[in-house]
């Protein structure tokens, strides 16, 4: 199952293989990462906005509750 994760990875460009007689090692690209990192950041501040006010919602439920 793995292999196939790792396959998946090597043909989007993710990671790279090389082989070491019956191995095979694999190696990050970070480059291709950071592009996948910089595409997400706006999302991550968009869901952590929501989920801060929705945690100030539900305390303020539980206050009103005592």
């Amino acid at each position: 199952m793995l292999s196939k994760h790792l396959g998946v990875l090597k043909k989007v460009g993710l990671v790279t293989e090389r082989r070491v007689g019956r191995q095979r090692l694999y190696r990050v690209n970070p480059e291709q990462l950071k592009l996948i990192h910089d595409w997400i950041s706006p999302f991550e501040r968009f869901w952590k906005e929501k989920f801060d006010r929705l945690d100030e919602y539900l305390q303020e439920i539980q206050k009103k509750e005592k």
